[in-house]
């Protein structure tokens, strides 16, 4: 399937060194490579049909407005189909309705029972499900943790991120471990 690149693309994708492509250029690529290239805004399509991939749903539980705003932004530029949730009942809420495919997940979150930081809440109840236990998950928190609290995070098979870090690097772990999804 051949492709324009219309941003420049330093990275390997399904074994295929790309890094060599000048902006504009047409190369051929096979059609799954196609489908991430275009999906990503990375090329466009010269010919043929439009490879069908399905956007990658990553849920924002977060409290604070401006970084849902700005983190799903930034997720929906990068080809993402983000959701925002503010508390753990908007977040179970979306569960129960969409299909979620990742989760970034604010640690400290208003937690009406008082007992635990919510955001580790949300996590121990998904990981206890059978159909979350897979599911990937960014912890992106501004709290200092305890080594303890970074354990049990691991324990959670969870990817710890802390405030404040550039989004691209939540962006390239997400994209690592929905690899999956992508393809489908």
């Amino acid at each position: 399937m051949r492709v324009r690149l219309i941003r420049k693309f330093a990275n390997r994708l399904d074994g295929l060194d790309v890094s060599n492509v000048r902006v504009g250029e047409a190369i051929e690529v096979p059609e799954s490579v196609a489908a991430v290239l275009i999906a990503e805004g990375w090329a466009e399509l010269v010919d043929g049909p439009v490879p069908m991939r399905r956007r990658v749903r990553v849920l924002v539980v977060d409290d604070e407005p401006a970084i849902q705003q700005s983190l799903s932004s930034f997720l929906q530029n990068q080809g993402f189909a983000p959701f925002r949730a503010a508390t753990i009942e908007a977040a179970l809420k979306i569960f129960g309705e969409q299909e979620v495919d990742a989760l970034i997940l604010d640690l400290s979150l208003p937690d009406p029972g008082g007992f635990a930081p919510s955001g580790m809440t949300l996590l121990a109840y998904l990981r206890s499900c059978p159909e979350y236990a897979q599911l990937p998950v960014v912890v992106f928190t501004g709290k200092i943790l305890t080594a303890e609290e970074e354990a049990r995070i691991k324990q959670y098979r969870a990817t710890l991120f802390y405030k404040p870090r550039p989004y691209i690097a939540l962006v390239e772990c997400l994209r690592r471990s929905t690899v999956h999804v992508s393809a489908a």
